[in-house]
Parts: C-alpha cells; sequence; structure tokens
C-alpha cells in the first residue's frame, strides 16, 4: 500500500510484512534521481518526494530480490 496518492511529497509505504534491507529510490518523470534512502527491519516506512508537482516513481528494491515500482502523483 501507498498513500496518499496523489500526495503533496510525503508518502507512507505499507509492504505488508516486515524486511531486514530495503533502497526506496524516486524518479521524475525524466528519470531523474530525486530521493533516496535506504530502510532496515521495516514494514512500514515514510518517503518524502522533492521536486515540482508531477508524475514520480518509486522504485523499491528488497533484500530477497524483490522489485517493485510505483507511479506517485505529486501536486
Amino acid at each position: 500500500k501507498v498513500y496518499p496518492n496523489p500526495t503533496q511529497g510525503n508518502l507512507k509505504i505499507d509492504l505488508g510484512t516486515n524486511y531486514s534491507h530495503i533502497n526506496a529510490k524516486g524518479f521524475d518523470a525524466k528519470g531523474k534521481l530525486v530521493s533516496q534512502k535506504a530502510f532496515n527491519d521495516v514494514q512500514i516506512f515514510d518517503l518524502e518526494i522533492e521536486g515540482v508537482n508531477g508524475v514520480y516513481f518509486v522504485r523499491l528494491e528488497i533484500e530477497n530480490g524483490l522489485k517493485a515500482g510505483i507511479e506517485i502523483l505529486k501536486n
């Protein structure tokens, strides 16, 4: 779960289970890295998307090789 979406920049991400290591990266619509953060031993975490209003993409890389992509609208 990712909420709120649309957002004003602050997201809460709930993976549904606890993971020992997660890398979260936020990219703007042009593919520029705008946010990056690592988390340890979490299920729910906050991520801030900095930049102007528009479409952003969040990529999650989880310890067991799982990857997920999420489209975010910032307004």
